[in-house]
């Protein structure tokens, strides 16, 4: 394939039979020129725009699902965004509870420990665990488990969306946020 910015549509990989395709590089990739030649049963749109709107719709029409980039693309974002704000802060998520995890489990360590001295049995778990186990997550653990928290939250919300109002995932997703737009506009006292 010889392309310069733009994918050429002689790339026969995009219209191998898959059951996810994910375009993740360049927008406008799926089109209405070529979206009649692809037999994926799901794509996701990694990518801004990867899928036109009038692809969007030939494709829906064919059965296929498709995962939005609003909804694909936003874990960069959201991370982006809480790095951001420990900078500003200059704390870590990490550095704010990791003293009290600590304590907490020093303590539950403690009690299982003198439990297993009255019993007699000669167990010492806070030494079977280990120092690492007491310090609790690191600062990738929660970072993820936060970007984790947020994207499943919103799909949970964008499909039920789907759902009660018969959408696809797109239009779901852009009506609960024009929906959480116009309600915040309502609240500072403007009307859209």
């Amino acid at each position: 394939m010889k392309a310069l910015g733009r994918l050429t549509y002689d790339d026969e990989a995009l219209y191998q039979r898959c059951d996810f395709l994910i375009p993740a590089a360049v927008e406008l990739t799926i089109n209405a020129k070529n979206a009649h030649r692809l037999r994926a049963k799901c794509i996701v749109e990694g990518a801004n725009g990867a899928i036109s709107v009038e692809a969007d719709e030939m494709l829906r029409a064919k059965g296929v699902t498709i995962i939005p980039d609003v909804l694909a693309g936003t874990g960069g974002l959201i991370s982006s965004y809480y790095e951001y704000l420990s900078n500003i802060d200059r704390r870590k998520l990490h550095d704010l509870i990791t003293k009290w995890e600590e304590r907490s489990k020093l303590s539950m360590l403690m009690l299982l420990d003198r439990l297993f001295e009255k019993t007699k049995f000669d167990v010492h778990v806070a030494d079977e665990l280990g120092k690492e186990w007491l310090e609790g997550p690191k600062e990738k653990d929660l970072h993820n488990g936060t970007i984790e928290n947020i994207i499943g939250e919103a799909l949970e919300k964008v499909m039920l969306q789907a759902e009660k109002k018969d959408l696809d995932l797109r239009t779901a997703a852009y009506n609960l946020a024009i929906v959480r737009i116009n309600a915040h506009v309502k609240d500072v006292g403007f009307t859209i």
